[in-house]
């Protein structure tokens, strides 16, 4: 009885050291593949007769994919979601100088936000769960100077402004329930203010003084980030910075003119990207991490930033340099077109 009960407690001790030595293994292999999907979209000049056409482009993993309008008239792309396995897009067709329509396309298809009576702008889309919204803006009559900050829920349409000021909506990030809009609308003085809406409700980023923009917002827990664009007084120089909670930060000194365009933050790190004119004049697509600003495009032609994302740990930007749209990650750049034609990157959206 003894011997069979030690072979028993052996046999016992034994299974839990494998299975014990099983789960730790598991722990130590790797995490199965994971698939990312990198999406940029933006516009691409075509050759055509009497003049060339700039067309919107969807470019996914460094392909063209979707063509969005048929090539007799100009249109701008300048936003992207993906939520599962559908692409959101948005952006304006050209119909006349006096007739922009704000249209959106879900996997390709076109949805009119607006029927071209009055023109339109789109700037930013956000898909959050079942509804999709749109930020731009619409002239408030036909012919008139003034402009409605604009958002659109599922194609219908609310404006943020009451049409007395010009008003754009540039930028928009969706918290819990809460909508986050920013833009400007002109002051007392026709300079226009920097601000952004929480569900409608507007708050004053700068006082004034100075013409300011805010181009991109993003919340994390309870903080909202801002990226402002303010002129300098006296100057036809700009100054990019983060509003965070209130409180600002100058990403340049003010010496060269400088823009940012897009913001993403990421645990504790905050990226922004722009442009900063170098000694020549010449912009320099430009990437601030914390602060801190480092060139994407070091050469000798021309280039902005105008959109990044973070995806597991690594840093993608879209832009353009030269006449090549262009995605840069962890600072390595990657081409779209072919260079004959221009191009460029107005948004990128990574997808997992």
């Amino acid at each position: 009885m003894k011997n069979k009960y030690f072979h028993f407690c052996i046999t016992i001790l034994t299974l839990i050291f494998v299975i014990s030595c099983t789960s730790d293994n598991q722990d130590d292999l790797p995490p199965p593949n994971r698939v990312t999907n990198v999406y940029a979209v933006g516009t691409e000049e075509i050759p055509s007769t009497p003049a060339n056409f700039f067309v919107p482009r969807v470019w996914k993993d460094s392909s063209a994919v979707i063509n969005l309008t048929s090539i007799v008239r100009d249109a701008d792309i300048n936003s992207i979601f993906v939520s599962g396995s559908n692409v959101y897009t948005a952006g304006t067709e050209f119909y006349s100088t006096t007739s922009h329509i704000a249209k959106i396309w879900k996997n390709g298809v076109v949805s009119n936000l607006t029927d071209g009576t009055k023109s339109a702008t789109v700037n930013g889309i956000y898909v959050s769960g079942n509804d999709v919204y749109v930020v731009g803006s619409e002239k408030v009559s036909i012919g008139s100077r003034n402009s409605y900050a604009k958002i659109w829920k599922n194609g219908v349409g609310t404006n943020l402004t009451d049409g007395s000021k010009d008003a754009e909506a540039l930028g928009i990030f969706i918290s819990g329930n809460d909508v986050y809009v920013c833009g400007n609308e002109e002051g007392n003085s026709v300079i226009t203010i920097a601000k952004y809406w929480k569900n409608g409700v507007p708050t004053n980023l700068t006082n004034g003084q100075n013409g300011a923009v805010a181009n991109s917002i993003f919340v994390s827990g309870n903080n909202i980030y801002v990226i402002v664009n303010e002129n300098l007084p006296n100057s036809w120089k700009s100054m990019p910075k983060i509003w965070k909670n209130g409180v600002i930060t100058n990403l340049t000194t003010g010496i060269n003119d400088a823009y940012a365009y897009s913001i993403f933050v990421n645990e504790n790190d905050t990226y922004a990207v722009g442009f900063e004119n170098d000694s020549n004049g010449t912009h320099r697509a430009k990437i601030w991490k914390n602060g801190v600003g480092t060139s994407l495009a070091p050469g000798t032609q021309w280039g902005i930033a105008r959109s990044v994302f973070v995806s597991n740990n690594d840093v993608y930007v879209g832009g353009n340099e030269g006449k090549f749209a262009r995605i840069w990650k962890n600072g390595v750049p990657m081409n779209l077109n072919s260079g004959t034609f221009s191009a460029g990157v107005n948004a990128i959206y990574v997808a997992n």
